[in-house]
C-alpha cells in the first residue's frame, strides 16, 4: 500500500528554536508523543529537520538533570541525518527503512521535499490489517461462491 494513503496528514509540528518545555506542552495539548521539527521559510514548503519524541525529552533532558530543561531548544535534541518516507513509496519499503534505522515514525514528503504527513508503525500495522481483511473476505467469498455454483 502507498504510504501517502496510510500517513497521518494532520502533523503536529514545532520550530527548531522552540524550547524543550514548549515542546512538552505542545505534546500534552495535542495528545501526541512526537512532534516533527520544522523550518519554515516564507514562500517555501514546510521542511522537516527531524522528529522529537516524549522519550527524547525524558532520556536526553529530564534524566540528565532538570536544569537542562530551560537551556535547550528542540533543535538540540534532533538526531541527524533525518530519515524520511516519500508519499509514493510502498509501505513495505518504508517498513524496512524504519527497521534499518530503528525508528518508529517517519515524516512523509511530497516530490518537492515538503512535509505532507507522518507515518508510524501503527499506521503500517493498520494497513496490513486492512489488506489481511481483504484477503480473508476473498477466501470466504470463494468458498461461498463455489458452494452456490457447485452445490
Amino acid at each position: 500500500m502507498n504510504v501517502g494513503k496510510l500517513c497521518t496528514r494532520n502533523v503536529a509540528i514545532i520550530h527548531s528554536t522552540a524550547s524543550v518545555v514548549e515542546a512538552a506542552q505542545r505534546m500534552r495539548e495535542d495528545h501526541v508523543g512526537d512532534l516533527v521539527v520544522v523550518r519554515e521559510e516564507p514562500g517555501a514548503a514546510v521542511t522537516p529537520l527531524g522528529v522529537v519524541t516524549d522519550r527524547d525529552i525524558v532520556v536526553m533532558v529530564v534524566a540528565r538533570g532538570l536544569e537542562l530543561v530551560h537551556s535547550l531548544v528542540v533543535g538540540d535534541l534532533v538526531t541527524r541525518p533525518l530519515v524520511v518516507a516519500h508519499m509514493n513509496e510502498e509501505s513495505h519499503v518504508v517498513a524496512r527503512r524504519m527497521r534499518e534505522n530503528n525508528v518508529r515514525r517517519l515524516p512523509v514528503l511530497n516530490e518537492r521535499g515538503g512535509l505532507v504527513g507522518i507515518v508510524t508503525v501503527d499506521d503500517l500495522i493498520g494497513g496490513i490489517t486492512a489488506d489481511l481483511g481483504e484477503i480473508a473476505h476473498l477466501v470466504c467469498g470463494q468458498a461461498r461462491q463455489e458452494g452456490e455454483v457447485r452445490p
